[in-house]
């Protein structure tokens, strides 16, 4: 029964991280920056990693999108705060 409701808790969070996307950038901005041609295997790591979670395998669908989100979103986060800036407060 823990496993089925951590799945559940996992959709929801992928859901809404999508319509918050959505809601933050705009439909074009998120559709143009999913489907950018040099982005193209990590949205597909991360659109895989959210298939694998809602058909039942949350461990490793996280793994998986993790690395897209890594290669979609996270070098320039990543670059940004280990060189102690932060682009949220700048």
């Amino acid at each position: 029964m823990g496993c089925v409701a951590c799945g559940v808790v996992l959709c929801c969070v992928q859901v809404l991280f999508l319509v918050g996307t959505t809601l933050l950038l705009g439909v074009s901005a998120t559709l143009k920056f999913f489907t950018r041609r040099r982005k193209v295997a990590a949205t597909i790591c991360f659109f895989l990693g959210i298939v694998l979670v809602l058909i039942g395998w949350p461990i490793i669908g996280m793994c998986i999108e993790f690395f897209g989100i890594i290669n979609l979103f996270g070098y320039a986060a990543l670059s940004d705060s280990v060189n102690g800036r932060s682009s949220i407060v700048d």
